[in-house]
Parts: structure tokens; sequence; C-alpha cells
């Protein structure tokens, strides 16, 4: 696993400053959309999943995606 060329120590801090204090269905599909709103802006291809505990509430895989990206997100969580 690649950690983009940041430390440990600055990815637990990344950790902290994103952590969101609550998450609802509302707030968690309206992440997912703008995600899917910049790679699509950025012409990226990947796979976007927003989860709530272990609840998949968001997913959707824009052209330029792999089959196998939707099996690394659930690896990686």
């Amino acid at each position: 696993m690649t950690t983009g060329g940041f430390t440990s120590e600055q990815l637990l801090r990344e950790e902290e400053v994103l952590a969101l204090p609550s998450l609802d269905l509302v707030d968690a599909v309206e992440i997912g959309e703008i995600c899917v709103a910049i790679a699509r802006r950025e012409s990226l291809g990947l796979s976007v999943e927003v989860r709530i505990g272990d609840w998949v509430v968001f997913h959707t895989a824009l052209p330029g995606s792999k089959p196998e990206q939707p099996s690394w997100i659930a690896r990686s969580v």
C-alpha cells in the first residue's frame, strides 16, 4: 500500500483534521456527489465509495476506472 509520500505521523494528523464529528446519510451522499463532480471536472477515471460504518451508502465507478478498484477500496477500509 502506498502512503502518497506522507509519513505515518502526517497521515495520523490528516486523519485527526479530516475526521467528521458526525455523518448522516444525506451528508454521506453529498460527499460522494462532490467527489464525482470533482473527478468528472478533472477527467479522472476512479471509483468513489462512501461508508457509514460497514454500510456502503454511496458508490460509483466513472469511465476509466478499473474493475478491481472496488476490491481495493474494500481492502483499504
